[in-house]
């Protein structure tokens, strides 16, 4: 499954520098144009034939990141849990 990509190309100092994009601006992007991407991978964790599911990525970590926040979100982890694990990299 491929998460819509954007038209246009950015230097990876101008997603991370808030003053130009930033990352929360590139997640709510993300979250816009992948609804149905999202959904999709979302829905593979439903179904107990899949399980275990292994989440992970080849060109870096932000869509794969999304998919297990929103996951985690889903199962009400608590937000000093998940904030911790993004701290950690676990």
């Amino acid at each position: 499954m491929k998460l819509a990509q954007s038209n246009f190309a950015m230097p990876a100092g101008a997603v991370a520098d808030p003053r130009i994009m930033g990352y929360l601006k590139l997640y709510q992007i993300l979250l816009e144009r992948s609804k149905a991407e999202l959904a999709q991978a979302l829905r593979l964790f439903t179904d107990p034939a899949n399980l275990p599911v292994l989440v992970h990525c080849i060109h870096g970590k932000d869509r794969t990141g999304l998919v297990v926040m929103l996951l985690l979100m889903i199962c009400r982890v608590d937000k000093a849990v998940r904030h911790g694990m993004s701290q950690t990299g676990t």
